[in-house]
């Protein structure tokens, strides 16, 4: 089974006294119960709040400790999925009150799959209703429930709470809904679907269960792929003491473990897939300089694709060009947000979002965590910044660990350099400098000299690019008029990195210095019906130029292998010589650049996370699959799922997630084990905790557009 390789590793236990048969770290099926597909004909809100994967829109779940689970109807229409496992009748009960501002009597309409089941009438008392669903109005699998108040108000606010919503098939006596305990999953009739990757033989699901009161009963384990299913064992219920059985799992594509239970008494005690090892390292370890100095340039808001080194036929980036060329070129390189504050505290601290917990305005690196350039320092480094997007204040702890934090607001490019190599003139090796230059990001108002080779043909009346960039729709020759000064700030920070390399070198210092040429994220030219970047994870804001070149290594590779922005600091820390932190979950890209290995490492998953100005969003990369999950209360962009193959469809223009459900499932399934993993150091460490922000600050943002 291909996991998230940092899940594993952080997450994978060994059995106290495991068997031959199962020896090594093993997956806890059970314990991702929450985040897989689970039918069943009994439901209950509890239940319906707990699955990650269900839709719901418009409810607002409030809990209070001690206290029964309820929701708030946010505003006049909320929906919820309904998982059934049969299309057999079933009713519903509903505990339900109207807010006595929309009372006395609130009609809400009940209708699943579009079909009205009933009009109740709702009154600030709490009361039961009951509706019967029809077996005409369901299918296996699926189906939306929606609940819609017809209140007079143009727009009510939390017209109606709920605190039970129950669904049984009809007729029957009382049961229970699945569910996870110390003591295991009951399933109470249901079917669990696990999305599972075999990629070889020999794998075995080792499984355990017992009945309840009433004894008896068994577990079915069956594989279903290509739209069929074939049943793989039946397993007795027994005492707990017996040992589990072992069940063969069939080695091919995504596919769904489906484990039912034949009585709504038996839980499953022990659920447990073998974990794939991380591939070995290249038996040929990358030449290493003897502590090279190390500089990290980042060029803000500069996408992968208009760089001529990735395909742009117009020549934005000659310097860039020669450098990928005599290094190393990573083809795939992941944002890991399409924010400039959590990109950048995951350079500095080689940490997903996730983990280190900035997300918006007001995030702090937490000073629990172990930077890279204090790691640095530790081993005998100087470390200086130069920096000249000033949203990176250091209050929020982007100098955590520089000796020199240098802030040069929105200057040119050139100012940027000029500063970082009087800072190395005056230093010995070896050090670590951080350049960021903010010359692609907006507004765009490149230098005449670097703007008139991309100037198109036809100029528009309106000549004014950052009056352009704010209207709603530009003409195909307006966007091209703007996209030119783009390409003219990409050929202005290329220049300066040009003069950055040209520097150390007069300096004596570059022949003993590794060198990575980053960006944060992104930039958007309409291409998803959006404009710039921190709202959505499509590739243009995704994808980002990452080039490496080091010291006695041999140079000229393109590595199509994916990466991303964690992986750039335990690369530093490894040319270094210097100790990884252990939450560091990132590869060494100088071993992925030595090795002879060109495709993605089996099983790695990176995770990018946006969590900004009312966007929330997730994006899953495994091999050239992207999966984007829009978490937003009510997202217009094509779902909550979206699957595409990045091979086939670069441009993101065919959503497979419909087609693909299994695989959709899969991915979030593994990302989840991986956030959850991050979430708990971020818990530990105290990250994203809020500070209030300065008014230079606050300028900063608005200077850059990210407030009004």
């Amino acid at each position: 089974m291909a996991l998230a390789a940092a899940a594993l590793a952080l997450s994978c236990r060994r059995d106290a006294a495991p068997t031959a048969a199962a020896a090594g770290p093993t997956v806890d099926l059970l314990a991702r119960f929450f985040d897989v597909d689970c039918r069943s004909d009994t439901l209950d809100l509890p239940f319906l709040l707990s699955r990650t994967l269900l839709e719901r829109r418009g409810l607002e779940e409030v809990r209070e400790a001690g206290a029964p689970v309820w929701v708030w109807m946010a505003g006049a229409e909320a929906r919820v999925d309904l998982p059934f496992l049969t299309a057999g009748a079933k009713t519903a009960r509903l505990r339900a009150r109207c807010k006595v501002a929309y009372g006395p009597r609130l009609p809400l309409v009940v209708s699943l799959n579009g079909r009205v089941l009933a009009t109740l009438e709702l009154t600030p008392a709490e009361t039961d209703y009951v509706v019967e669903i029809p077996s005409s109005a369901q299918v296996p699998g699926r189906n939306e429930l929606r609940l819609e108040a017809r209140s007079a108000a143009a727009n009510p606010r939390r017209p109606v709470m709920l605190t039970r919503l129950d669904v049984a098939p009809a007729g029957a006596a009382k049961t229970s809904a699945p569910s996870r305990s110390a003591d295991g999953l009951w399933l109470g009739g249901a079917a669990v679907r696990y999305p599972v990757h075999v990629p070889g033989p020999g794998v075995e699901l080792e499984i355990a269960a017992r009945s309840g009161p009433g004894g008896g009963g068994r577990v079915t384990v069956a594989v279903e792929s290509g739209g069929g299913t074939r049943e793989l064992a039946a397993v007795s219920a027994s005492g707990p003491d017996r040992a589990p059985a072992r069940v063969s799992v069939p080695a091919g594509p995504v596919a769904r473990l489906v484990i039912s239970g034949s009585d709504a008494q038996i839980a499953v005690l022990r659920l447990r897939l073998p974990a794939v090892p991380a591939p070995p390292s290249p038996s040929t370890p990358p030449v290493r300089a003897s502590r090279p100095s190390l500089v990290l340039f980042l060029a803000d808001a500069v996408r992968a694709d208009l760089l001529s080194a990735y395909g742009n036929p117009h020549p934005t980036s000659p310097r860039f060009d020669i450098f990928a060329r005599e290094g190393w070129l990573f083809e795939d390189a992941t944002a890991q947000s399409a924010a400039t504050r959590p990109s950048v505290a995951s350079l500095l601290t080689g940490l997903g979002v996730d983990a280190h917990g900035v997300v918006g305005q007001g995030s702090t690196i937490a000073p629990a965590l172990t930077t890279l350039p204090e790691a640095l320092r530790a081993a005998g480094y100087a470390t200086a910044a130069f920096v000249a997007n000033d949203v990176l204040s250091p209050v929020l702890g982007y100098a955590q660990g520089f000796d020199s934090w240098n802030v040069l607001p929105r200057r040119p490019s050139a100012e940027v350099v000029r500063a970082a190599l009087q800072w190395t003139r005056e230093r010995r090796a070896p050090f670590f400098i951080y350049v960021h230059t903010l010359g692609a990001h907006r507004p765009y108002v490149p230098a005449a000299e670097y703007w008139r080779p991309f100037l198109p043909a036809t100029v528009p009346r309106e000549r004014d690019v950052n009056a352009l960039v704010l209207r709603p729709r530009l003409s195909a020759a307006e966007l091209d008029y703007v996209r030119s000064a783009y390409e003219g700030e990409i050929r202005e920070d290329d220049a300066a990195f040009t003069e950055l390399l040209d520097g150390l070198r007069a300096q004596g210092a570059l022949a003993n210095a590794a060198v990575a040429f980053t960006a944060d994220h992104g930039e958007a030219f309409d291409e998803h019906g959006h404009r710039g970047h921190g709202f959505l994870l499509y590739q243009e804001t995704a994808h980002v130029p990452l080039a490496l070149s080091v010291p006695g290594a041999v140079g000229g590779r393109r590595i199509g292998a994916p990466v991303q922005h964690i992986d750039i600091a335990p690369t530093l820390l490894a040319l270094a010589g210097a100790p990884t932190p252990p939450e560091m979950i990132g590869a060494d890209l100088a071993t992925l650049g030595a090795s002879a290995r060109e495709g993605a490492p089996p099983g790695r998953l990176l995770v990018s996370r946006l969590t900004y100005a009312g966007a929330d969003k997730v994006a899953v990369r495994w091999g050239s699959l992207k999966l984007i999950v829009n978490e937003e209360p009510d997202t217009p962009f094509g779902g909550r799922f979206e699957l595409y193959d990045l091979a086939a469809d670069p441009r993101e223009s065919k959503n497979l997630a419909a087609a693909r459900p299994e695989t959709v499932e899969y991915l979030w399934m593994e990302s989840r084990a991986l956030r959850s993993v991050e979430e708990g150091l971020r818990a530990r460490v105290g990250s994203g905790r809020k500070v209030e922000l300065s008014p230079e600050d606050k300028e900063a943002l608005r200077a850059l557009g990210y407030v009004e």
